[in-house]
């Protein structure tokens, strides 16, 4: 409000200055007409004497002039009254103009003496200070509220002048920070989608597999026990790459039953016949069995022989560790260990011939 009062003294005094700039121009153009009719007065005076002098019939000429000269005398005096007029608004205006310049500086200083205050109490600028003018209705419940926030800053106790730097500083770790989350969360959802692809790929390659090691094993238990039936169950079909297989045996002439419920040499056979399914399906140029018949007697040990010398698993080389005499009858070639001193082994070879 001291703001505007401010400046509207300023508008009004440019104004009054304006208007009386003009006056004062007026008063020196009356100034200059007088003078001017002052001259002329003295030039048709002159005229006058020298006209009666001359020829009486000019009288009636010099009445004429005499008559304008009383109105021209007496638009002197109007004029010059207009000057006194003049003269006096404009002292009056000049002692108005000086009242409110010094009102304009009485206002002036009030205005810096609120605006330290305002900026020492409550720290704000007079821009910010502009957006709570209309908060409060009126003066008292501006007041009133004055109070109110004081006592709550009271309250408060004693402010923390670095709470602004250290905002600052979170904040910018926390800008910091969100941006590696979106990063990371970006990161993520590649990962996701790669994982979710790579489970695709695993879980058709997993299933092509074991449909064929199934086929494989069903086919070589078959070999085994002369019969029968050896299956491979997936037991959770949503998840196949996290689910258990159960294996089924049915040896011939048997019900079909948990392997647990099976003889020791039934149930190498199923580990064996599943073993080979397993290489079948994914075969390699060498393998190395030790020992896989030793719950075998020489009937079953016989079936193995003739498995492994099968057209479908005769491709790779292998090489068994064996107690059983029927393997080593059913072998190529026969390398045997041998200790005649203590601490000393022998190797001996024996090549069949066919």
């Amino acid at each position: 409000n001291i703001k505007e009062k401010v400046e509207n003294i300023s508008k009004y005094k440019d104004e009054h200055l304006l208007d009386l700039n003009e006056k004062r121009s007026a008063i020196k153009e009356y100034n200059e007409k007088l003078d001017d009719i002052l001259t002329k007065i003295k030039e048709y005076k002159i005229q006058i004497n020298r006209l009666d002098n001359e020829n009486p019939s000019v009288f009636k000429k010099a009445e004429k002039i005499k008559e304008i000269l009383q109105r021209k005398i007496s638009l002197l005096k109007n004029l010059q009254q207009d000057k006194i007029n003049q003269q006096k608004t404009y002292e009056s205006i000049k002692d108005k103009q000086h009242r409110e310049e010094m009102l304009e500086v009485q206002y002036q200083e009030k205005y810096l003496n609120i605006e330290d205050e305002v900026n020492k109490n409550y720290n704000l600028s007079p821009e910010k200070l502009k957006l709570y003018k209309n908060i409060s209705g009126s003066q008292k419940e501006a007041n009133q509220r004055i109070d109110i926030l004081r006592d709550d800053v009271l309250k408060m106790g004693q402010i923390n002048f670095e709470a602004e730097n250290r905002y600052n500083s979170q904040l910018q770790r926390y800008d910091s920070l969100y941006e590696k989350y979106n990063g990371i969360g970006e990161a993520k959802k590649s990962l996701e989608i790669m994982i979710s692809e790579i489970d695709q790929i695993a879980t058709e390659r997993f299933r092509e597999t074991f449909n064929q090691v199934k086929t494989n094993f069903n086919e070589i238990f078959r070999k085994m026990f002369s019969g029968g039936e050896g299956r491979l169950i997936i037991e959770c079909e949503e998840d196949i790459l996290n689910s258990g297989i159960d294996i089924i045996a049915r040896p011939p002439g048997k019900k079909r039953q948990n392997i647990e419920l099976l003889s020791s040499g039934e149930k190498a056979l199923t580990a064996i016949a599943l073993l080979l399914a397993l290489w079948k399906a994914n075969p390699s140029p060498f393998c190395f069995f030790d020992e896989i018949d030793t719950s075998l007697d020489d009937v079953n040990a016989e079936k193995l022989t003739h498995i492994l010398k099968g057209e479908d698993l005769n491709l790779p080389q292998l090489i068994l560790i064996t107690h059983q005499k029927t393997t080593m009858e059913a072998a190529d070639t026969l390398y045997g260990i041998t200790m005649e001193e203590s601490g000393i082994s022998k190797l001996v070879s024996v090549k069949f011939e066919k």
